[in-house]
């Protein structure tokens, strides 16, 4: 601003037009907390967006509760009597391992049902979010493969 003031400076003819809107620009940050103070968000609070809100984190929070713990839960192949297939088992080793947060899990599992099909219908496996935390499931028939 100072800049362009001292460029500019009074001896143009268009000085009235640059004054008025130097002037409203530092109005509008005098006026700002006035304006603002009936605002639904109060004044200093940083907003994230929309995966930032209350109910989100609230939700995670009730998720990561009843979450079961993968670390007691045996393999769905290998509970169903099938050998894990071998281009999953890095990644399903990885998901035991580190599922103790929803979106972790949820990323693992996605990843997982990407490349994996039903043992005993050959469909494919989807994630889906319930309030107990995310499960695969088959696509087709959910009773031939759900987990956990």
């Amino acid at each position: 601003v100072f800049r362009a003031y001292s460029n500019y400076g009074l001896a143009r003819p268009s000085d009235v037009a640059h004054m008025a809107h130097l002037g409203g620009f530092v109005l509008s940050y005098v006026m700002l907390p006035l304006v603002a103070r009936g605002g639904p968000t109060p004044l200093g609070v940083e907003d994230g967006g929309p995966s930032s809100s209350p109910e989100v984190f609230a939700k995670q929070r009730r998720m990561k509760k009843s979450m079961k713990k993968l670390d007691t839960v045996e393999d769905p192949w290998s509970s169903r009597g099938f050998e894990v297939p071998k281009s999953l088992r890095e990644a399903m080793q990885s998901l035991l391992d580190s599922s103790d947060e929803p979106e972790i899990r949820i990323a693992w599992m996605e990843h997982i049902a990407d490349r994996a099909t039903c043992p005993e219908c050959e469909n494919k496996i989807g994630v889906i979010e319930r309030f107990d935390g995310p499960h695969m499931q088959c696509s087709s028939e959910p009773e031939h493969f759900n987990w956990p």
